[in-house]
């Protein structure tokens, strides 16, 4: 394998989606060449860790009384909503040897409502990282997100959620902790019937401000750098010194890591991400310019740029002679539209699925047939997940045997699924609003906008 060769070269991605201050960063990789910023600075290569097994593995803070709305947890093939349920593929039937990602940035709670309705749909853990990792441990990797959950009301609820799909919460509520961020999803039919989304920082009932997201600090890498070993793979979507520390440390122990910027951000932050992370995904509609991820002492393989429901465009680095130009992939068309948020974060876990398991040299060794096939199959996620509601309803909803059936029919170009088959009882639960005045639960027992 001609690794040094291959490594000087970089990959740009658009992919379907729906879209701090200034300081000195330490960077592990820093003036390194391609090749070593993919290896890392011990030489170690990636693919040697396959076969490894894998190590398994707060402060309180009154929020006020709580104001219940409904969370959907159930569905026709999850009858037990408990934390650890027998009836969900947890710890305990997984493989010694499956993959690791590690992950930090926005892990929030997604509550979902009806704009037109006001009526709950559901609350879920989410954001972008909570998303990728969820499913990603869905998918049958060991996934550990590093964060600062505090043991508030939202908080226990994301512990649940994850928990439920496996995902290791060993580094969940690295001190400091902090509030838990609370992010209003509000779903509605557009005027050509199409549904549309928004998203909010404001409780839609009293109007009050939800918490917002605050990075790891410097202290939790301290805490959280033993959940580096082994992994094949790091996630990041938001950026700060602490988050770039653990980025730098994977990137040196050949984990693959992955940066998916919502924003332009703090730019001396930007170039040291993009002098660290291999992947980097990012949609149109949010950074029209993009990212400038060949430029400089980029250590970009493969840059990713979604665009809607036209598809995506990728261009990478990992044949001789530079980088290429776009190269553009149509869509899979969803087969029913009922939400399309959250369809970019599965994009971004399918692709680190097929790509992503032998660390920065499975993407190597993937070429640019496996990383095209790897879209392909990100795509085929982004599409199914279209007919939910919410980031990840169809986990809820569906089997694994339907999502393995469903998803390898939308690759073969073969879709028979009819509205109809999302419906049916639903298991809930109560989720307090910590913004909400005491009592104050809405006479209709809707969210009032």
């Amino acid at each position: 394998m001609e690794s040094s060769s291959r490594l000087a070269t970089a990959i740009t991605i658009l992919a379907v989606t729906d879209g701090g201050g200034p300081g000195s960063v330490q960077q592990g990789v820093q003036g390194r060449s391609g090749a070593e910023k993919a290896r890392g600075a011990c030489g170690t290569s990636a693919s040697s860790r396959l076969n490894t097994s894998w190590g398994r593995g707060g402060g309180e803070e009154d929020v006020g009384d709580p104001i219940p709305i409904h969370i959907w947890l159930g569905g026709e093939v999850h009858p037990s909503l408990a934390c650890g349920a027998d009836e969900h593929a947890c710890n305990g039937m997984r493989s010694a040897e499956q993959p690791k990602i590690v992950g930090t940035g926005l892990i929030a709670l997604d509550w979902v409502i009806r704009r037109d309705t006001g009526s709950r749909i559901g609350a879920w853990a989410g954001g972008t990282c909570g998303n990728v990792l969820s499913i990603l441990a869905y998918l049958d990797w060991d996934a550990f997100p590093v964060a600062r959950l505090n043991g508030d009301d939202a908080s226990k609820r994301i512990r649940c959620d994850m928990e439920r799909w496996g995902v290791q919460l060993d580094w969940i509520s690295c001190r400091p902790t902090a509030d838990t961020p609370i992010i209003v999803q509000e779903i509605q039919r557009g005027v050509d019937g199409r549904p549309q989304h928004r998203f909010s920082w404001e409780c839609p009932r009293c109007g009050d401000s939800l918490p917002t997201f605050k990075p790891i600090t410097l202290d939790a890498v301290h805490t959280a750098r033993e959940s580096l070993a082994d992994a094949s793979a790091f996630f990041l979507d938001r950026l700060s010194p602490a988050t770039l520390k653990l980025a730098s440390e994977a990137a040196a122990r050949g984990a693959l890591v992955v940066f998916e910027p919502s924003a332009s951000g703090n730019r001396k932050y930007m170039a040291a991400a993009l002098e660290i992370a291999h992947v980097v995904k990012y949609a149109r509609d949010r950074l029209p310019f993009g990212v400038a991820a060949m430029e400089g002492r980029s250590a970009i393989l493969l840059e990713v740029r979604t665009l809607g429901d036209r598809g995506l465009a990728y261009r990478h680095r990992l044949g001789k002679g530079g980088g290429s130009s776009w190269i553009h992939v149509g869509a899979i068309p969803a087969p029913y539209l009922a939400d399309t948020c959250g369809s970019g974060d599965w994009c971004t876990a399918g692709l680190i699925e097929k790509t992503g398991r032998g660390g920065v040299e499975g993407l190597l060794d993937a070429g640019v047939h496996g990383i095209e096939a790897g879209l392909r199959y990100g795509q085929a996620l982004a599409a199914w997940n279209c007919g939910f509601e919410g980031a990840r309803g169809g986990m809820y909803a569906v089997s694994r045997e339907v999502f393995r059936d469903q998803t390898s029919g939308l690759l073969d170009g073969v879709s028979q699924w009819s509205p109809d088959r999302y419906t049916g009882d639903a298991s809930v639960q109560e989720f307090v609003c910590p913004a909400c005045p005491a009592g104050d639960s809405g006479e209709d027992g809707r969210a009032h906008s």
